[in-house]
């Protein structure tokens, strides 16, 4: 088989507060020793309240490391679609490898996808994670709790088919049979597959449910799926933002209604090809993906009750409101009280 003249793989790294991290992200890169790999990160207008910055960070990497880096600094904070959008689109691989800055690659990750992706033709190559505790605000669990914690947490990120999937087959299997989860790292996604789905999304922010609108699109535009039993991630657990969080001001709250604008996107474009004759969904699809919405729905009505502090209660309801529909939350939270 002939190699392309491009990179193979393009590792995409979005990066939002997590200086702290990059470097031993960007260092598990390094270890993979592979040659045909290059390195996005984009800095998402990152608040500058770290010691060093990422352009600093970087630089001090690539006196050691022989494998190229791009780094590109929104002008403003745009989320982490947008984050993913710009790397994407910058990328030279055939190939796009989703690293977040406070995870790692596992040794040898890059390696066994690109070799199953070359056996296989697959568009989307899945492999599986291990996850380790990187901070130590679970220090009241003893050591027995945290590994319950820790497996609860894998069952969720490792639903991996280790077979394969063809065409329609790949969404069912996310959406209706649920034998492969959404997640975007630990896949190896062919980049024109990631172009095309992102051609389906407008301008997005959101700070929740981020996967979910890049990997309905990919799921739809692919045409094959692999997956593999190696484990090519590790996740670090509790450094992102969390739900348990308690919620203190509006802005916050605001970033917590966002997730709306996931599910805007992908009604709006599904009934703008519906309308020109593309059926993308079958009815039982459509119906899980009313599902899925409700969910958030009840999840952003659970987090107004347990986070937001009562002196914002009345107005960050108007704001969930504003942001679903008044009628639509109102309908929920009556089948929920139910």
């Amino acid at each position: 088989m002939l190699f392309s003249k491009r990179k193979s793989v393009s590792v995409c790294i979005p990066l939002y507060g997590t200086e702290e991290y990059l470097l031993r992200c960007l260092e598990s890169v390094s270890k993979q020793n592979y040659d045909r790999a290059e390195i996005i990160v984009v800095d998402d207008c990152s608040p500058s309240r770290n010691e060093i910055s990422a352009k600093e960070i970087i630089a001090r990497f690539k006196k050691t490391s022989k494998i190229p880096v791009t780094y590109i600094r929104h002008k403003e904070n745009l989320g982490l679609v947008e984050a993913r959008r710009t790397a994407v689109y910058e990328a030279k691989g055939d190939y796009i490898l989703i690293l977040d800055s406070d995870d790692q690659l596992a040794d040898g990750a890059i390696k066994v996808l690109y070799e199953k992706a070359l056996e296989s033709g697959a568009d989307i190559v899945h492999g599986k994670a291990d996850a380790f505790f990187s901070e130590t605000s679970l220090a009241e669990l003893d050591e027995q709790q945290t590994e319950n914690y820790r497996q609860i947490i894998l069952s969720k990120i490792n639903k991996v088919n280790l077979g394969e999937l063809s065409g329609a087959d790949i969404l069912s299997g996310y959406f209706e049979n649920s034998n492969h989860g959404g997640i975007l790292w630990a896949k190896l996604i062919r980049q024109e597959v990631y172009l095309e789905a992102f051609s389906h999304i407008p301008p997005i922010f959101c700070t929740m449910a981020e996967d979910v609108v890049q990997y309905f699109w990919i799921a739809s535009c692919a045409k094959k799926y692999a997956g593999i039993e190696d484990v090519v991630y590790i996740y670090s657990i509790n450094t992102g933002i969390s739900s348990r969080t308690k919620i203190e001001s509006l802005d916050r709250w605001e970033k917590v209604c966002s997730t709306s604008s996931v599910f805007t996107a992908i009604y709006t474009e599904l009934q703008s090809m519906e309308e020109s004759g593309q059926k993308i969904l079958t009815p039982r699809q459509h119906s899980y993906l009313d599902g899925l919405c409700r969910f958030y729905i009840k999840n952003n009505l659970a987090q107004l009750k347990s986070a937001v502090i009562p002196e914002l209660q009345e107005e960050a309801k108007r704001l969930l409101y504003d942001y679903w529909g008044e009628n639509f939350v109102k309908k929920i939270e009556s089948e929920t009280a139910e």
